[in-house]
């Protein structure tokens, strides 16, 4: 017997020899990018190694796309391949040490495998235990175990032939003729094809330029197709950018063709309508499953109107309020029974530039990301139902869901000022947005404008003057906090604070990892308070007090809306305001 079981390798191996395994399952993720952006590397590149592993690297892939990965995190479950939010966060900022330019654009998927790391020694136990004589392991493969695969194979079967006394069959083939794909023939070859067999000028797939003739013959090859997986292997059907979206209604065609019952019947088979005996349904449903087939989603539009999916434009993910917002919002369409397409813009771009995209992507609304004040009306004006979410007004041109930032900062800096703090910095705010002059009304508001407006509101409801010398600009990322502060503390103009508020939790992490780097104690030295109250401000240390802007309940009422406007509604464009609270950690007294 070989055990190659992967991650469950360990227990065919206790469950036969003294010699215990244990297997930790290690997962790593992974971003694949289209085709177009497989020639901008030549080589496989990688990074300094750590413990974990080779690091995050960046290769081209044999089928012309670029691939980018994978992190190391060991989990206890053995089956779980899901993706998450920060790994993919960690993978594409640890890329762009290579790849300065990787981000979400032109990603057209992104998946997780399981290493099966030896939790108690070294990797590679390769051979028979010695109590458990016929029982070869191949087990405990963790880096670079596939480009090693082909030669434990051989080493592994020479041992098991040995064993055995079998002899080699001379009539085997070790290797047979390779039929060259469609994609890769000159038209003289591609018309003696079609000549020859007019399936081969049918074009299943157009993302990969793959024919009938190719499905056909992986399908009645001699090792039989018995999955979509495999299918995808060995033709690259439905591994283009549209992940199936052409392709997948000649699927129903070939499972009809299988089965040998009519579309109508597949058809009905997957929307669980009309009447049919119980033993043809149940033989069109194994073809299904056989092939891995799923429903299309453009196809169904077509027929129902409605594809249940809801698109986000949204910032890319620099700072964790974006994945945590994302994910709010995805839960809260999943529990109304919607999918969400995510599509991503920078900065530079701005909403606008993510609009086109939208257009294309097969969602029956879009929920949009402010990240910027709305001078471009002509982005409310679009072929979908849509809701804006954010700090910036619609100015009654849109479903509007956002917070109350200047309230909040107000009642923060208020709490900090009534328990005995009076030199208080500002960090990720400008004097300038928040000083009262003529030119006051000409500027649109900004998140960094309440939030200021916020904080000088605290002061001057106790009688108490802003000191501009303790507000800093920053950007709201972790390094911002960070330089921020650390400008703060060396300006011998400035006096020191005791207390720092932060317009974001980002700067605020960014600020805490400064003031202990310099043996600033937090909170006993100096207070620090955050906004959004993201996950990871619970976990850090000390533990930090935020703002809770209730994101689950803005990202439920943003989804509520649209799917309002998606199912008809006429009603007046609505403005939501979540509430707030002040949630109190360590970081503060």
């Amino acid at each position: 017997m070989v055990n190659a079981a992967g991650v469950f390798a360990d227990e065919l191996n206790n469950a036969v020899s003294a010699h215990r395994l244990r297997i930790a399952a290690r997962r790593g993720e992974y971003c694949l990018y289209d085709s177009e952006y497989g020639p901008l590397f030549s080589h496989t590149v990688f990074q300094a190694p750590s413990s974990a592993g080779k690091g995050v690297l960046v290769t081209p892939t044999v089928h012309g796309n670029l691939l980018v990965g994978p992190n190391a995190v060991e989990q206890a479950s053995k089956t779980d391949l899901s993706t998450s939010a920060e790994g993919l966060r960690f993978v594409l900022d640890a890329a762009k040490k290579t790849w300065p330019d990787a981000g979400a654009r032109g990603m057209i998927a992104n998946f997780a495998g399981l290493r099966a790391s030896n939790a108690d020694g070294d990797d590679f136990v390769i051979g028979e235990p010695d109590d458990a004589p016929g029982f070869f392991n191949i087990a405990c493969f963790d880096s670079p175990g596939l480009t090693s695969a082909p030669a434990v194979a051989e080493h592994v079967a020479q041992a098991v032939a040995e064993q055995l006394g079998a002899e080699a069959n001379g009539e085997f083939q070790a290797s047979r003729e390779r039929c060259k794909p469609f994609a890769e023939r000159d038209e003289a070859e591609r018309a003696r094809a079609i000549e020859a067999d007019p399936r081969w000028g049918h074009i299943v797939c157009r993302c990969c330029e793959v024919t009938e003739a190719e499905i056909v013959a992986a399908l009645h090859a001699p090792l039989p197709v018995l999955s979509l997986d495999a299918l995808k292997w060995r033709t690259r059907a439905m591994m283009g950018r549209c992940h199936g979206g052409f392709c997948s209604p000649e699927i129903a065609r070939i499972v009809a063709r299988e089965t040998g019952v009519s579309i109508k019947t597949v058809s009905n088979v997957l929307n669980n309508t009309g009447s049919m005996r119980p033993e043809t349904r149940q033989r069109v449903q194994d073809a299904i499953e056989r092939l891995g087939y799923r429903v299309n989603v453009s196809a169904r539009a077509m027929k129902t109107g409605g594809t249940k999916l809801i698109g986000l434009a949204i910032t890319d993910f620099c700072q964790p309020f974006m994945p945590y917002l994302a994910d709010s919002i995805v839960a809260a369409a999943r529990s109304r029974g919607y999918a969400v397409i995510t599509d991503t813009y920078n900065s530079a771009g701005g909403l606008a530039q993510a609009i086109p995209e939208t257009k294309k992507l097969a969602a029956d609304g879009w929920i949009f990301f402010m990240g910027s004040p709305i001078t471009d009306r002509t982005i409310l004006h679009q072929p979908y139902p849509l809701v804006i979410v954010g700090d910036y007004d619609t100015q009654g041109l849109a479903d509007w869901v956002t917070m109350p930032n200047v309230e909040a900062v107000r009642t923060a800096v208020g709490a900090l000022l009534d328990s005995g703090c009076r030199r208080i910095a500002l960090i990720g705010g400008t004097a300038e947005n928040a000083c009262p002059d003529a030119d006051r009304e000409s500027r649109p508001e900004t998140t960094s404008t309440m939030r200021t407006r916020g904080y000088v509101l605290a002061h001057e409801e106790r009688g108490l003057q802003v000191d501009w010398r303790l507000v800093r600009n920053a950007d709201w990322v972790q390094s911002g906090g960070r330089d921020a502060v650390a400008g703060l503390l060396d300006d011998p103009d400035a006096p020191r604070p005791d207390a720092v508020m932060c317009l974001n939790d980002a700067l605020a992490i960014g600020v805490i990892h400064e003031l202990q780097r310099r043996g600033v104690r937090v909170p006993q030295d100096m207070q620090v308070i955050g906004f959004d109250n993201v996950p990871d401000a619970e976990y850090c240390m000390p533990g930090l007090t935020t703002i809770d802007p209730h994101v689950d309940d803005y990202a439920r009422h943003a989804v509520d809306m649209l799917i309002a406007r998606i199912e008809g509604s006429a009603d007046p464009f609505r403005t939501y305001v979540t509430s707030y609270d002040l949630v109190r950690r360590a970081s503060t007294c």
